[in-house]
């Protein structure tokens, strides 16, 4: 893990810029935490399609540095190993609450680093990056430290190669938070301690590289007397023989969502633009043809016993809608998925079981009103688990019986602001509405429904005649 030169930064002349390779390849010691930044480059984040407001961060391990000159493994199994080129900021002296204006003064040094990354891991991690991010050799850097006194933060450039093309170049001044404001962030939360390493970023033209590619990152400070430079930091892709152990842990996994990510574009991945949710006229003819039944027959015949279809009618009659679910939040019972996500009282269930009711008791009426007429019980807060007829909202809601027959039982009902505002504190809107659940067949006696603020007025069916504003069993609602 080191090399053989024994010039030490603290060596070199006041006169230069650069420092000397160290004892830990580049580095002056063995880091004791590595932290990097997601994104932070104007270019990129527009690449993304995202901008953060703040900075985030996260750790890699210090066995991921390699030097100069050096060979990294793509895993046997794998076709998603980014490069991402980036400025590394050495701390110099330890810093704890520092403010932004004193911050670069414990910047010690700066260089070029590789943020490789292998995005097959990346679902697996879940956001940790501990797999994706943190292999052996995936965090190159060097070949020179430049001294950080005198450099201006805003005026440092970072350029990669790819088998001698440029893929990336930018500056500091297209980051979006100054590298400053790394170092102050960071030391509200724990000590930079001498030795530590912050991976700044990286800008727009990350993507793939295979075996057989040659990657060169430099960073220099073109606009600086004598225009310090790190240097170039090759490193070389080589293919990996040794296959991931299915019985240790996860394996890795790709989509076309981590393709089009890990190259840059659809374009660059080679995925249509929408490939996710194309529906060709040949399947669409199919699906036309096909009763809704016989879809839910069909997942049931393939081990899918807890999915229905139901719930989803086109606005009008004798029309069938044909697309693809973009919205899905919460998927009970998919055997198919018990693998990969876990069965049974997993993570996602035990989350939406544990929305509770939730109603101050300082603010609790003395008394409860009288019921609407057609309600049989309310509800304040958070309703419970999602099931069929319901939604886990935060709201009013109510539940409110229907008969047995109704072929269309979609109604809205208005409810006094005096009687929403007594039964449930703290709802201070309009007059609110109650919209129970459509439905084209028979249903059960009772339906959950969830108070909107939104629903259009429509007075419940009991019957054949709609009730009337006027009818003593609504005396004292609003009339409209």
């Amino acid at each position: 893990m080191t090399n053989d030169a024994t010039t030490s930064p603290a060596d070199t002349s006041e006169d230069s810029k650069t420092v000397a390779p160290s004892p830990f390849f580049a580095l002056p010691r063995r880091p004791g935490k590595i932290i990097a930044v997601h994104l932070s480059y104007a270019s990129r984040a527009d690449q993304r399609g995202r901008r953060p407001a703040d900075p985030s961060y996260f750790f890699k391990v210090s066995s991921s540095v390699s030097g100069p000159d050096a060979t990294l493994v793509r895993p046997a199994g794998t076709e998603l190993l980014a490069f991402e080129g980036e400025i590394a900021l050495v701390i110099g002296k330890p810093a704890r609450h520092v403010s932004l204006e004193q911050a670069w003064e414990h910047v010690e040094w700066v260089s070029a680093a590789n943020d490789f990354g292998l995005y097959d891991l990346r679902a697996t991690d879940k956001g940790s990056n501990v797999r994706s991010k943190g292999g052996d050799g995936y965090t190159p850097i060097g070949p020179e430290l430049i001294a950080a006194e005198g450099l201006n933060p805003d005026a440092l450039r970072v350029r990669t190669w790819v088998n001698g093309e440029i893929a990336q170049d930018d500056t500091t001044a297209g980051l979006l938070f100054p590298l400053g404001q790394f170092v102050a962030d960071l030391s509200q939360h724990f000590t930079l301690e001498t030795g530590d390493v912050i991976l700044t970023g990286t800008p727009a033209g990350s993507s793939v590289v295979l075996p057989g590619d040659v990657v060169e990152v430099e960073v220099d400070a073109p606009n600086a007397p004598g225009a310090p430079t790190s240097g170039r930091l090759v490193t070389t892709i080589v293919q990996g023989e040794i296959e991931f152990d299915e019985s240790l842990g996860s394996l890795p996994s790709v989509d076309d969502k981590q393709r089009v990510e890990a190259w840059g574009s659809a374009e660059a991945a080679g995925v249509s633009a929408d490939s996710s949710s194309t529906i060709t006229p040949g399947l669409r003819e199919k699906l036309e043809r096909v009763p809704v039944a016989g879809l839910s027959q069909q997942l049931r015949s393939r081990g899918l016993n807890n999915v229905t279809i139901d719930g989803v009618r086109p606005m009008h009659p004798g029309v069938k809608l044909i697309g693809t679910a973009k919205t899905l939040r919460f998927v009970p019972g998919r055997e198919d998925l018990f693998k990969s996500h876990g069965g049974g009282f997993n993570a996602q269930k035990r989350v939406f079981d544990s929305v509770r009711e939730a109603r101050s008791s300082s603010s609790r009426p003395a008394e409860r009103p009288a019921r609407a007429p057609w309600a049989t019980s309310w509800r304040c807060g958070p309703t419970p688990a999602r099931r069929r007829g319901s939604s886990p909202t935060v709201g009013f809601a109510i539940t409110t019986p229907f008969p047995r027959s109704v072929s269309r039982c979609s109604r809205t009902a208005r409810i006094p602001p005096s009687w929403a505002a007594s039964t449930c504190p703290g709802i201070t809107t309009s007059p609110l509405a109650v919209a129970a659940p459509r439905c084209n067949r028979a249903t059960s006696s009772s339906a959950t429904t969830t108070a909107s603020s939104s629903s259009r007025q429509v007075w419940p069916r009991r019957s054949s005649t709609p009730l009337s504003p006027r009818s003593p069993r609504t005396a004292g609602w609003p009339n409209r």
